[in-house]
């Protein structure tokens, strides 16, 4: 346990719950960053979390997954929206004044 991530049931669970999706992996960094290191390195990874925060800091990793989330989340919302469309056309009152 480090970053104060648990194991969930097993590693697989794990994996899945943080690595499937481009938005998982963000969510992941996104704890990470948050985590504040505690306790004697000579006894847990508290050294180990803070030079691993400090290099995603300094290479932006978090912002840039996080901008593959929000690309991969838009394409994802494009091919429903098209195949909404080809399935039930545009509404009959489309581009109208809401007014």
């Amino acid at each position: 346990m480090t970053f104060g991530h648990s194991a969930h049931f097993d590693r697989a669970t794990f994996y899945r719950t943080f690595f499937g999706k481009a938005q998982d992996k963000a969510l992941f960094l996104e704890k990470t960053l948050k985590h504040r290191p505690v306790g004697d390195p000579a006894f847990t990874y508290s050294d180990v979390e803070a030079a691993l925060q400090n290099w995603m800091r300094t290479t932006n990793l978090f912002e840039r997954v996080q901008r593959t989330a929000e690309h991969a989340r838009n394409r994802a919302e494009r091919e429903q929206l098209r195949k909404l469309l080809d399935k039930h056309g545009l509404p009959d009152d489309h581009g109208q004044d809401e007014s």
